[in-house]
């Protein structure tokens, strides 16, 4: 009869021996795949680099009486720039894409601003669907301002803008002060400044943490 140990060293020899037999079976495996194996891997939101065109159809604009519209909200409420409740006042628009992840990025350090400019600043947001989709995307970022409905892109269109996170600052008799083709922390620093300069006081101190330090524009609009 053998020894137990002699029985006790084979079994650990078996396990050893599986053991590297499996390691190698996965490293040969990992090897024979392509690198798109790797796709499942959770990415952040896209980033679009503002182009030269970009700025170039911003400063078409820039400095020009703001292009006149009238549209509903997503509480079915009509909204006219040249109507009695933003005639003498600034005007900050912001346009926004329907799941576009830019403009939801972008939204938390507007709301910020809004709360501290508002209402000497009338905030809007513009936004490529129906009331009802509007509506839900107001709630869902939890927008202190109404979101225009822009489902055929006209006041889209009219402003030059071709990508979401684009945002228009109008002076009290709506001409346009500055069109930003994206965002970044040095775009909401001047936002910021500009605001305060408009309504005659101290910028406000927000955080910008979060914010890209490179400018960037959002999700292109299907034009």
């Amino acid at each position: 009869m053998r020894n137990p140990l002699f029985w006790l060293f084979s079994l650990a020899f078996v396990a050893l021996l599986g053991l590297f037999l499996w390691a190698r079976h996965e490293r040969e495996l990992g090897e024979s795949l392509p690198f798109e194996a790797a796709s499942d891997t959770i990415e952040g939101p896209p980033s679009h680099r503002v182009t030269s065109e970009m700025w170039s159809a911003v400063e078409k604009v820039q400095g020009l009486p703001s292009p006149v519209f009238r549209a509903r909200d997503g509480e079915g409420r009509t909204h006219e720039l040249d109507g009695p409740t933003y005639e003498g006042a600034p005007v900050l628009i912001v346009f926004i894409k329907d799941g576009c992840p830019c403009s939801s990025a972008a939204q938390p350090f507007l709301n910020q601003l809004a709360r501290r400019y508002m209402p000497e600043v009338r905030f809007l947001g513009v936004i490529d669907v129906g009331e009802q989709r509007a509506r839900a995307w107001g709630l869902e970022h939890a927008a202190p301002f109404p979101i225009l409905t822009d489902p055929d892109h006209t006041i889209i269109r009219s402003f030059g803008v071709t990508n979401s996170a684009f945002v228009a600052l109008l002076g009290p008799s709506h001409q346009v002060e500055k069109l930003w083709p994206g965002t970044s922390i040095d775009m909401f620093t001047e936002l910021n400044e500009g605001l305060a300069r408009l309504v005659s006081r101290p910028a406000l101190k927000f955080d910008t943490t979060g914010a890209s330090e490179a400018l960037y524009s959002g999700c292109p609009y299907n034009l």
